[in-house]
């Protein structure tokens, strides 16, 4: 089975401007001047200016190869004739890729600004099709990047600040998505820099959640969820908390907050059984009906009952002194 190469040439000039392959080389020239209208790259940019003026490229038949060799035989044609001087508007060497590294033709050639902007607006708006972002996917899957890579994005990203819409379509993107076991222990054993944690601290100062993110956070965490459910801390542990809060002393606002969220969750609090019900809850709770009735206590926890009552006894005292010093 063989298939052509074939020529496209200057109507006017009969300069020789591109070098291609195809099965029906004229039905190749017919989709070239259809894509011209939409693409803006070098040989759409020359037929394009040959159609304005009513004019369309001259093809013709260079050779005919067998279909195994087109690739060769194509780059091969396109590289004598730019070495016979044709200022040809093919983008890559020949054959299905475009080359690599200084095989590339714009390998070396500087990109302008203007051109960056050309470019930039010329690709806003548009939307890459499902199978190119399927295809795109499974040829970077896979692919780690180069510690030198990683340090020239970070450096690239650092001070950009994202839109709104970027971050709800990040957002979006993300709901649902669940880590794999691999990465959750990777996160979990990560651990950041001093100099990193107070970047961090410094930037969530000030920074107060709205009651929607506190409702679902308190939501997302609580019961079950929560990361220490059903687990016992150790004894060190409860000995380091109890020294970071000793001496803390809660302000006003804090109080009164906490004071009615306990109104707020319990409906008997602030209210007073009457004297019926106590003698009712005494006479249910007396002799053999009490919980404790025939156990006996630990001497542990008689102590701490002593320690108590000591200490219920001192507050009770220094309550009647300090009312008798005011009176």
């Amino acid at each position: 089975m063989t298939t052509f190469i074939y020529s496209l040439s200057d109507p006017q000039t009969a300069a020789i401007r591109y070098i291609g392959k195809a099965d029906d080389p004229h039905d190749r020239l017919s989709k070239h001047i259809s894509t011209a209208k939409r693409r803006k790259h070098h040989c759409a940019n020359w037929i394009r200016s040959l159609t304005v003026r009513g004019l369309r490229p001259v093809v013709e038949l260079v050779d005919e190869v067998r279909m195994e060799e087109w690739e060769a035989a194509e780059a091969a044609y396109i590289e004598f004739y730019r070495a016979e001087g044709c200022d040809l508007a093919n983008q890559s060497p020949g054959g299905q890729s475009t080359g690599s590294g200084k095989d590339h033709p714009c390998f070396g050639r500087p990109v302008s600004p203007e051109t960056k902007a050309k470019i930039s607006a010329a690709n806003i708006g548009k939307i890459i099709p499902a199978e190119t972002r399927a295809k795109l996917s499974a040829a970077h899957n896979g692919k780690k990047m180069s510690p030198q890579a990683l340090i020239n994005m970070r450096i690239a990203q650092k001070g950009k600040r994202r839109s709104q819409q970027w971050k709800e379509k990040m957002r979006w993107i993300m709901t649902g998505r669940k880590a794999s076991p691999e990465t959750i222990a990777k996160l979990q054993s990560r651990t950041f820099s001093p100099e990193t944690r107070a970047k961090i601290r410094a930037s969530r100062i000030g920074k107060k959640r709205s009651p929607e993110t506190r409702a679902k956070l308190s939501a997302a965490h609580s019961g079950t969820k929560h990361r220490n459910f059903g687990k016992h801390l150790p004894e060190t542990t409860r000995l380091k908390i109890g020294a970071a809060q000793k001496g803390k002393t809660l302000s006003l606002e804090t109080r009164a907050k906490l004071r009615a969220y306990k109104v707020e969750k319990n409906s008997r609090w602030g209210k007073k059984h009457s004297a019926e019900t106590i003698a009712k809850m005494s006479a249910a709770l007396k002799g053999e009906k009490a919980h404790w009735f025939g156990k006996k206590l630990s001497q542990e926890h008689i102590n701490k009952l002593r320690v108590s009552a000591k200490l219920c006894f001192e507050r009770n005292c220094m309550k009647q002194i300090l009312s008798e010093m005011w009176s």
